[in-house]
């Protein structure tokens, strides 16, 4: 199971939430988004991530970066000791920040894919099965896969039976590289707003209904979690499932956990 992970080195808490996953058995994603601090150097995120023993999938996006820029990008991950580099286009910001936002972009995710695979990368894609166009979604991660990729992360498109279908649609286009599962984690309405922010993004409808309507949310949207992570392993579709979203919002230690917790409650099964 991968976790998203947002970690600061510097703060106090840090080896202890690292701690938390590694004695959980997870590897950890950090990404590539256009809210990250300004100043954050995701190289040296990474080594300090990979120095405590944990396995890290690093993103990179094309957004504001040119070819070469790109590629030192992939150089730098790799020396910092990441396992894996995921290759996205990026969102632009216009989608989060209104219509002045504005990015420039020299690549999309499948030529950095090829980049990547150019430089001895292990290539991570993803793949977002309910962002428009629909059509052509299974295609477009054969291209990717023929780019280089070696894993195709899904972003959320529903419940069980969307993912499910989108992973027969990937075998009946040629795919073959093994695929990783979304589970949404919310505790509470902020991480649950932050989580549906994310552009070409949606969640199961029986998801957030119940959610909302929980008297405890905390436990009702671990449970739930959980639950999609059994169906999602006993479907034999899925070789990792990717434990999504900020789960709490209070800090990274406490998100550690809660993502421990459901990766613990979803080996039970």
């Amino acid at each position: 199971m991968i976790v998203d992970i947002r970690p600061d080195p510097a703060a106090r808490d840090f080896d202890g939430s690292i701690d938390v996953l590694l004695e959980a058995g997870l590897a950890g994603l950090i990404g590539d988004h256009v809210d990250d601090p300004v100043g954050t150097s995701t190289p040296d995120v990474v080594r300090s991530v990979v120095d405590r023993g944990l396995p890290v999938v690093a993103t990179v996006a094309c957004r504001n970066r040119s070819v070469g820029q790109c590629r030192q990008s992939v150089e730098r991950l790799i020396d910092a000791g990441a396992t894996g580099i995921l290759c996205v286009t990026g969102d632009h910001p216009a989608a989060r920040f209104g219509p002045n936002a504005s990015a420039t972009f020299a690549l999309d995710s499948t030529r950095l894919s090829s980049v990547a695979r150019s430089v001895g990368a292990y290539v991570v894609v993803a793949e977002s099965p309910s962002s428009p166009p629909r059509h052509g979604r299974a295609r477009r991660t054969l291209e990717k896969q023929r780019a280089g990729a070696d894993l195709v992360i899904l972003n959320h498109c529903g419940g069980v039976a969307d993912l499910e279908r989108f992973a027969i649609d990937l075998e009946d286009e040629g795919t073959t590289m093994p695929i990783a599962a979304p589970v949404p984690v919310v505790s509470d309405l902020p991480s649950l707003r932050a989580l549906t922010a994310f552009p070409g993004l949606e969640l199961a409808p029986e998801l957030i209904r119940d959610f909302c309507a929980a008297s405890d949310p905390g436990t009702a949207g671990i449970e739930s979690a959980i639950s999609l992570g059994r169906r999602l392993r006993r479907s034999g579709r899925f070789a990792h499932l990717n434990l999504s979203g900020r789960a709490t919002k209070r800090g990274h230690l406490e998100r550690c956990r809660i993502m421990a917790r459901v990766a613990e409650g979803i080996r039970q099964s």
